[in-house]
């Protein structure tokens, strides 16, 4: 029997703000359709006529029940199409957590150096596994790396690596780019991306 202490999860706060925003922005019907196909044992609470599907942002979902929304999330969608939802979603997720409880948190870590030393614990209050790190390589330059992540989601992933981009631009870094080199879901033993930019400033 599994541990359930083992389960992969992520956090109702950024989840809940990606659903909503989705839900606004796009067909929401789709994400409700997908979660009414999930026996209800299995939905944690969470309910096609509720807003957000009822995601809360203090509990923890696993992410096969998140898989299911992201796979909906996901169908008929070109690979292009996915890089651009997972694009302007972090974007509106980072932009409202930035302005909520996550605010204080951001401003102890709002500059490349610091948010790269700090990722990993900020990792955790978002993801239950996984270890993330961020090595600063030179001026305007990083490597993302997720391994051991056995909570990966390809669109999650691509996700992941948006919402990097989207903070450095928060910090009021310039001519931000986010490009995955490597991905466990293309064979790689990891998840791995290199961003650039310029500034801050």
């Amino acid at each position: 029997m599994t541990d359930p202490s083992d389960i992969p999860r992520i956090k109702g706060a950024a989840f809940r703000e990606f659903v909503l925003w989705y839900d606004r922005t796009h067909d929401g019907e789709r994400l409700r359709r997908a979660l009414a196909r999930v026996p209800e044992a299995e939905r944690e609470g969470l309910r096609p006529d509720a807003p957000a599907l009822g995601v809360l942002a203090s509990n923890w979902y696993s992410v096969a029940l998140a898989g299911v929304l992201l796979d909906a999330v996901c169908e008929d969608r070109t690979a292009d199409e996915q890089a651009a939802v997972a694009r302007d979603g972090s974007r509106a997720v980072v932009d409202t957590m930035l302005t909520g409880v996550y605010r204080f948190l951001f401003e102890r870590v709002s500059s490349p150096d610091r948010y790269a030393r700090h990722i990993g614990r900020l990792w955790r209050q978002l993801h239950s596994t996984g270890d993330r790190k961020i090595h600063v390589t030179g001026p305007g330059e990083a490597d993302s790396v997720i391994e051991s992540w056995p909570g990966h989601h390809p669109l999650l992933c691509l996700v992941t690596m948006e919402t990097m981009a989207a903070v450095y631009e928060a910090m009021r870094c310039r001519e931000v780019t986010v490009a995955r080199t490597a991905c466990v879901s293309a064979g790689d033993p990891l998840c791995r991306a290199r961003l650039r930019w310029t500034g801050p400033g």
